[in-house]
């Protein structure tokens, strides 16, 4: 159904439909905010993998432990922008001094490193699309350069050989590149917290991380893994992380736009009275099904006595010469027949139509007021015709709402149109109004037909 009605939007409807199309809004992605900025403070565990002095027993890490030994020296702080939902930079500082333990058995140490990194970003969940599969859980990599201040805070012992100095507060810059990727975890919504594992990698680096003078044939080339633990608060309007906005790609958006006009479409063409004619036309959409209508959707009428053509002639061929009340006459001018039907008859014929609710005044929801008045006017014309008679005004109204709402909705409704033939000239005692409060016999559930019951009907005696 939608790929037909999106085939005639495309080839037809797109211009008959303009102006209702027209007041659809979609939203584009620039119109999409998602908090872009992050601020990031770590603490955790750094390690100078190498280089050390050559045969001289420096580490860093404890043998005697299975994952070796825990100690907090690494202190980082940072701030995150995504230029995109995907894509972003970071720029952190960091602090690490690395120490050998106390009883690892590496000869003592003490090395400081600051370090400034700047670097790009990339949030795998959105790239790989598993935003909803991961739910709270986020990873993202990481990877740029880095320049550092490497200073040796390690004193020389009396007993070390002079190949052995270990350049005591000497102080070298260093740079090179930094990779590493870190998993996440939303606590709260605009709070969550990771687990960093970066790995850095200097480029001539003369200090070893115990201080001494790195061995030059090594490429002077030394590698540091820091892991830390730390919060990611973000900064923005939207109540969410930047990191976990569910956002919508363009081809979604444009997907979902479309979908949203087609819906517009498809009840903008429903046709509840069945006559031909879309509801967003129709001036009548309670027209009785069978009785040609005019474009706008209202019962074609041409002689204006408030009784469909169709009807008239129906019954003028049908009912009134089964009851056998027809007279046959010729026009002076002309040599048509007309027939003349007993006036008898045709009350009975209009007391029959406004019993058996042919003859029926329908609402909006919420609404006392008739969408239309021609079926008002019908009974009106009956009552005026037949100044002995009398008509009972019956209420309806559909089953949204309680109970007590849809009584007094009902008793309503006939009150108003009971003011309207007062107003127009039938004395008060003709008229007596009964609320019939909820009608259900059509399905609750749908919304086409509840209209059918939001209605006044009449019984005349």
């Amino acid at each position: 159904m939608k790929n037909v009605i999106l085939t005639s939007l495309m080839l037809v409807s797109a211009f008959a439909f303009s102006q209702e199309v027209e007041k659809i809004k979609v939203k584009d992605s620039s119109s999409t905010q998602f908090n872009q900025w992050s601020i990031e403070l770590g603490v955790g565990q750094s390690k100078g993998l190498n280089p050390y002095l050559p045969g001289g027993n420096y580490y860093s890490s404890d043998p005697n432990h299975e994952f070796g030994k825990v100690t907090l020296n690494s202190y980082t702080l940072g701030a995150r922008y995504m230029i995109s939902p995907k894509f972003g930079f970071k720029g952190l500082l960091g602090y690490d001094r690395l120490f050998n333990f106390s009883g690892n058995g590496s000869r003592e140490f003490d090395t400081r490193f600051y370090r400034l990194q700047l670097e790009g970003v990339v949030n795998l969940n959105r790239v790989f699309g598993t935003e909803k599969v991961f739910g709270r859980f986020g990873l993202l990599f990481h990877a740029g350069f880095h320049v550092a201040l490497h200073q040796s805070k390690t004193e020389d012992k009396p007993y070390e050989a002079p190949s052995e100095t270990h350049n005591y507060n000497a102080t070298e810059k260093d740079g090179g590149l930094v990779l590493g990727f870190t998993p996440q975890y939303r606590v709260y919504d605009r709070f969550s917290i990771f687990f960093d594992v970066t790995l850095l990698s200097n480029y001539r680096q003369h200090l070893s991380w115990d201080g001494s003078s790195a061995d030059r044939t090594k490429n002077l080339e030394g590698r540091m893994l820091a892991t830390s633990l730390g919060v990611s608060v973000t900064l923005g309007d939207s109540r969410v992380h930047g990191d976990w906005e569910l956002i919508k790609d363009d081809r979604q958006k444009e997907m979902d736009g479309l979908n949203e006009k087609i819906g517009q479409l498809e009840n903008m063409l429903q046709d509840t009275d069945k006559d031909g004619v879309p509801d967003y036309r129709d001036k009548e959409p309670n027209s009785m099904t069978g009785i040609a209508v005019s474009p706008d959707g209202r019962m074609v009428d041409l002689n204006n006595n408030t009784i469909p053509d169709e009807l008239e002639k129906y019954v003028n061929t049908t009912i009134i010469q089964k009851l056998g009340d027809i007279k046959p006459s010729t026009n002076v001018g002309g040599d048509n027949t007309n027939v003349v039907i007993n006036e008898q008859a045709e009350n009975e014929m209009l007391k029959r139509l406004i019993n058996e609710n042919y003859i029926t005044a329908h609402f909006e929801v919420d609404k006392v007021t008739p969408t239309t008045v021609e079926s008002i006017d019908f009974v009106l014309n009956y009552l005026r015709k037949n100044p002995e008679s009398k008509v009972e005004i019956f209420g309806n109204a559909d089953a949204n709402g309680n109970r007590a709402y849809n009584d007094r909705l009902s008793g309503n409704r006939a009150k108003h149109v009971k003011n309207m033939l007062v107003k127009a000239g039938i004395a008060t005692n003709r008229i007596e109004i009964k609320p019939n409060g909820v009608d259900s016999s059509v399905n609750k559930g749908s919304k086409s037909a509840k209209r059918l019951v939001r209605r006044v009907t009449f019984k005349v005696s």
